[in-house]
Formats: C-alpha cells, structure tokens, sequence
C-alpha cells in the first residue's frame, strides 16, 4: 500500500485553534505559522510548545497507521467469537438453482465459454447479463 509523502506533513489539524497547517520542520513551521498562531491565541512559550507536542503526536500517529491497524485485526482475530456461526456459511439451499447449474457447468472439465453463455440469461433494461 502506497502513501503520499504528504500525508505525513500536510492538513495537520490544530483543533484549539481550528487550523489546518503543513510541517515539514520546526523553523519552517514557525515561519509559515507563527504569527497566524499568535493572532488565533497561541501566545506563550508554553501553548507553542503544546502545538509542537499536538503536531508531533498526529504525525507519529499518522506514521504508526499500518502497524497500528496490523495489532487491531490481530486483535480481532484471535478473541472475536461469533455469535451465530451458521450465518458465515454459505449453503447450497441459500443460492438460486440456475446459479447452482452454472457454477457445476463452470468446474466441468468440458467447459466452455459458449455453453456457459447458454446459462446466463439475459434481461432487459440496462441489457446488461445477469446471473440468476
């Protein structure tokens, strides 16, 4: 799975000064942001240091995402119990006769595309084949 470089810096948002801003770097940042900050209220040493933390945590965050989603379907899988098991099996009964033809016609070692054609039918409307 491929990511953006700029999913990791860009469209941080600040939520405690409703801002959405891009880091790259400290300097830069402080650049680019350091008089809107001060103007939306980050005026102390102290609340810039928060948005640095604030930022630094989403961007950890953000960079952690795939192993973090990893643990949760690990996690899933080996407590999760389901409650009606019969419901994740799938029975013969459940599906369409015709559909069962076509998927035994399917595995037949004398297959062929024709015949196969032969079994799906076609409706009218969007003219499009359909399966039964």
């Amino acid at each position: 799975f491929f990511i953006c470089a700029c999913y990791f810096s860009h469209n941080i948002f600040l939520k405690v000064y409703k801002l959405h801003v891009v880091f790259n770097n400290e300097k830069e940042f402080l650049e680019c942001y350091g008089a809107t900050l001060k103007q939306c209220g980050c005026d102390t040493a102290e609340k810039l240091d928060d948005v640095l933390a604030t930022i630094q945590v989403e961007v950890k965050r953000r960079a952690n995402r795939e192993t973090d989603r990893a643990n949760r379907c690990d996690a899933i899988a080996q407590k999760y119990i389901a409650l009606h098991r019969d419901a994740y099996a799938i029975k013969e009964s459940y599906l369409d006769p015709a559909f069962i033809r076509i998927v035994k016609y399917c595995k037949s070692p004398g297959s062929t595309v024709d015949g196969l054609m032969e079994l799906i039918t076609e409706e009218k409307g969007n003219e499009r084949g359909v399966f039964p």
